[in-house]
């Protein structure tokens, strides 16, 4: 969802606003057209501060004092031909979008139909994000000191096992975690390994063969599905998985894979651990819950095989 906003408001700014500002600022950056998550509830899916990078380029290249809100809505009526995305203005100029029901489908259809080392080639997303060596020269470069009280009981980085590197990343990701539990063998959410571990035990009992995928994906509604309260977390994460992958790739950071495969086993274990739900996946081969839990563990094995490493590696 972010790379279909960004890239769709990137080319709406360069229509409004490419023969007064220089062409070249108006391209698009990691930084530009600043896309992130909307943090405030019923305010959208994600949102822009576009419009506060334009006011201070026409400041900086003709004098003017154009203000974030003009500039906004400017840009609001711009989107109203958008099939994707709906606009509405945030407090002092934001840009907030919520994404279609039409975006949402095509979205989901891509997700049902295709694994996901295809459906990102499709999205010219590149599956390489760092090597081995890479990787090692990453860990011992930064001074964590829960991260390096974990190389020092290892010894060195060369001799990490598999449940060492994810505990390393996940320490990279979040400064709020520390090794304790890990270096303890606790079973629990503080140890990362564990508890990847355990959420692909868990969703690997509910199989799909490829004829009953399709049966299902034929007979299903994927705006159905977008209403079901218990995959709520589950469309968070599978939204931003492009977006975050390609930020894995571009800014050489290994350690996001990691956290989207923990967001993707607390996504699971929110709808999981109903017992409804639980006995549907149980007793009903054909059900939307088999589907959903299909794709989430494909998913986190995908982006563990991007690690180089192999779910069978990984210890509880």
């Amino acid at each position: 969802m972010h790379l279909d906003f960004a890239e769709e408001l990137s080319a709406i700014i360069a229509t409004l606003y490419g023969q007064e500002l220089q062409a070249e600022t108006l391209k698009r950056t990691p930084e530009f057209p600043g896309v992130r998550v909307c943090d405030i509830p019923g305010e959208g899916d994600i949102s822009s501060s576009a419009p506060f990078k334009l006011a201070k380029l026409y400041r900086a290249q003709l004098q003017r004092l154009v203000s974030p809100v003009e500039i906004s809505e400017r840009i609001i009526q711009g989107f109203a031909g958008s099939k994707n995305f709906t606009l509405m203005r945030g407090g002092q100029g934001f840009l907030n979008a919520t994404a279609t029901d039409n975006w949402k489908q095509q979205f989901l259809l891509l997700v049902l139909e295709q694994p996901w080392e295809a459906l990102l080639s499709r999205l010219q997303v590149s599956t390489a994000v760092i090597s081995p060596i890479d990787l090692r020269q990453l860990i011992r470069s930064i001074n964590f000191e829960p991260l390096e009280l974990l190389v020092q009981v290892r010894g060195d980085v060369a001799a990490f096992s598999a449940n060492d590197y994810l505990m390393a990343l996940a320490l990279i990701a979040d400064r709020e975690l520390d090794a304790n539990a890990y270096l303890k063998n606790l079973n629990g959410r503080r140890n990362i390994p564990w508890f990847i571990k355990y959420f692909l035990n868990q969703s690997s009992q509910y199989t799909l063969d490829e004829k009953t995928r399709r049966e299902l994906i034929g007979r299903l509604n994927p705006l159905q599905l977008f209403g079901c309260l218990e995959f709520l977390p589950l469309w968070t994460t599978l939204f931003a998985v492009r977006h975050n992958f390609e930020l894995a790739q571009r800014l050489r950071q290994p350690e996001i894979l990691v956290r989207e495969i923990v967001n993707l086993g607390r996504a699971f274990f929110y709808y999981y651990n109903s017992p409804k739900v639980r006995a549907e996946l149980a007793l009903n081969t054909n059900s939307k819950y088999r589907l959903i839990t299909n794709i989430v563990h494909e998913l986190a094995r995908f982006l563990l095989r991007t690690l180089r490493v192999n779910y069978r590696e990984i210890s509880e």
